[in-house]
């Protein structure tokens, strides 16, 4: 080893490499102590030998479950939140009963300038309106999210808009589809 002796570089990397082997060897070990100490069955590893469930990718097999209950809670075309219409005294529903009625208010406003929508939506309570603006094609779009929920047939919210001239505004029952009349607020 008389050549090692003028090479203290290849020394150190000897050295190195032998404290490394002795470290990873215990730290191995050490693994397969604690290994053995939390799982001390027959050294298989079958969960059902040593009594410990194990996850795993295993997916049990499909089978027929127990009916429970009156079956699933929305049926089969039917909207879980449709509204019944209230009969009439004679038993018919009046249509006029679901009709959405809108006002604004002021009708001229200055850019930016709150304006009132309001209006009725008798036997509607708890219903959520969204208001709708016309676009210059035609269309109508959702006005920035505003939405107002009905109480006691009445409903009310504000909105600004920074588009001159006329605005055409109209209220829609998120749930029916139903639209209310068109108001016009011109600004500028």
């Amino acid at each position: 080893m008389r050549f090692l002796r003028d090479r203290p570089v290849v020394q150190g990397l000897l050295a190195m490499a032998a404290v490394t082997l002795v470290i990873a060897g215990g730290a191995g070990l050490g693994a397969l102590v604690l290994t053995s100490a939390i799982d001390p069955g027959d050294g298989s590893g079958d969960a059902a030998a040593t009594g410990t469930a194990r996850p795993s990718m295993y997916l049990p097999e499909p089978s027929k479950s127990k009916k429970r209950g009156p079956g699933p809670l929305i049926s089969p075309g039917v909207q879980p939140r449709q509204r019944a219409k209230k009969p009439k005294a004679g038993g018919a529903s009046d249509p006029a009963e679901k009709e959405i009625t809108l006002e604004a208010s002021p009708k001229k406003a200055g850019s930016m300038q709150e304006v009132t929508l309001q209006g009725t939506y008798p036997g509607a309570d708890g219903a959520i309106l969204s208001i709708e603006k016309l676009q210059s094609g035609g269309s109508w779009i959702s006005f920035v999210g505003v939405t107002t929920r009905v109480s006691a047939g009445e409903f009310s919210t504000t909105i600004q808009t920074g588009v001159l001239g006329e605005n055409k505004f109209r209220a829609v029952d998120t749930d029916s589809d139903t639209t209310s009349n068109e108001v016009t607020v011109t600004i500028g």
